[in-house]
């Protein structure tokens, strides 16, 4: 599936749409009301970029050939032809200062798309496996008309890459985002609420069924029915309702940033099965993780509690990155 946002004929642009929306949920009281370190999630203005096959690297020898006529002209305006003999010198001083990179030389022009998990391109390679990324703005002139290109390389193990598209500054942030996208992506999952908790790797196989089962056998344990208390209304039925308290603790593990492991997506599946709407907010914003599996599970939670695929996006985007049977399973 492409990386497309949602139809937003109705609200204007599609990054609009996304930044308002986005913004809009994260500032709300509740959730400001939340004193924890929030964990980092993709700007909405990430959600899809698309780059067309870059050029390996842009030829000095115009402005080398440039400069050496300026330098020229301006001997012979000013009766001294003697200078002229600068000419190639101030060729050689800017093919010097212009010349390509042998990282740019070794570039290979490829078409890709930017998603908040990663790049999509002849192949998926989430940010834990992107090596480095670098962006810079090239100007172009085309008649009395400049067009501004941003230029990203990518490095993939000992693979580097090249694509372009008209400029978005916010590919800008790129560079620094990916460290952080980096760490939060190879975070084992937490399979419980506790402060030692089980792990996984996310990556695992069949991470959904394991954590699935991890959530439920919790909630059939003690500490798991402390999250709930009897129903005052139900005393003989044996209804039970979420505690107050239990709202707060899933809603602080769902955006509290992860150090050493991430309980993220535990909380979600435990929300979800509780049918903790309160959570919906902090779910919503879980679906721009950096990581596709946590962005999965908090689409998948916030659909189990009744959010419409338009809100929450398809969790068939990830597919991709996590495998159409991870994904269906979900």
């Amino acid at each position: 599936m492409p990386c497309s946002p949602p139809n937003t004929s109705r609200t204007g642009s599609a990054k609009g749409y996304v930044s308002q929306f986005f913004f809009s949920v994260a500032r709300s009281p509740r959730i400001q009301r939340i004193e924890v370190t929030r964990r980092p999630l993709v700007p909405a203005e990430l959600r899809a970029i698309a780059l067309v096959p870059g050029d390996p690297a842009l030829s000095p020898w115009p402005a080398t050939a440039i400069a050496s006529l300026v330098a020229a002209g301006a001997a012979v305006s000013a009766h001294l032809p003697w200078l002229t003999l600068l000419a190639p010198l101030a060729g050689g001083v800017i093919y010097f200062i212009s010349r390509p990179s042998a990282e740019a030389l070794a570039s290979k022009p490829a078409a890709m798309v930017v998603c908040p998990w990663g790049i999509k391109g002849d192949r998926v390679v989430g940010w834990r496996d992107i090596a480095e990324i670098s962006h810079r703005v090239v100007k172009e002139t085309r008649g009395r008309t400049e067009y501004e290109y941003s230029i990203l390389r990518v490095r993939i193990g000992d693979a580097r890459f090249v694509g372009k598209c008209s400029n978005d500054s916010y590919l800008e942030a790129l560079d620094a985002l990916l460290p952080i996208y980096k760490e939060q992506s190879s975070l084992p999952l937490a399979l419980e609420l506790s402060r030692a908790p089980n792990r996984i790797a996310m990556d695992a196989k069949d991470a959904f069924h394991v954590l699935l089962t991890a959530a439920r056998t919790y909630l059939a344990s003690p500490p798991g029915r402390e999250l709930t208390t009897q129903a005052t209304s139900d005393y003989r039925g044996g209804a039970r309702v979420v505690r107050p308290e239990t709202v707060h603790l899933l809603s602080r593990v769902l955006i509290e940033k992860p150090l050493t492991y991430d309980a993220g997506p535990f909380a979600a599946v435990v929300a979800a099965e509780l049918g903790v709407e309160e959570t919906i907010d902090e779910l919503l914003l879980l679906t721009m993780s950096p990581h596709p599996f946590v962005a999965a599970i908090a689409r998948a939670a916030a659909s189990r509690l009744g959010v419409h695929p338009s809100r929450s996006f398809p969790i068939h985007e990830l597919t991709a990155f996590l495998g159409e049977s991870e994904v269906d399973a979900m």
